[in-house]
């Protein structure tokens, strides 16, 4: 009886510059978890579309949605805040 192969999941790693530390994509999406959480709120869901992403935010007990102009991985961690920050001050 044959038994089954195991293959090994390679896991993908990019960089953004040439002098960037590698890392997994899932670990690179972490620090823009965590830069919300640096501004007292709680990263939900991120919807993908072609051309930016939308993030759902828990922030002041109330769910928002923020459109980002670009791609997080195409935004560096201060532009993701800032147009974060500029959304919530628009929305309120």
């Amino acid at each position: 009886m044959l038994k089954p192969r195991k293959f090994l999941k390679r896991r993908r790693l990019a960089t953004r510059f040439p002098g960037e530390m590698l890392m997994p994509s899932g670990q690179r999406m972490t620090v823009y978890k965590k830069a919300l959480e640096e501004l007292k709120l709680r990263q939900l869901d991120v919807y993908r579309f072609k051309d930016h992403d939308e993030v759902r935010i828990l922030a002041n007990n109330r769910v928002v949605l923020v459109k980002l102009p670009k791609h997080r991985e195409e935004m560096t961690v201060e532009e993701f805040k800032s147009a974060i920050l500029s959304a919530l001050k628009q929305q309120k």
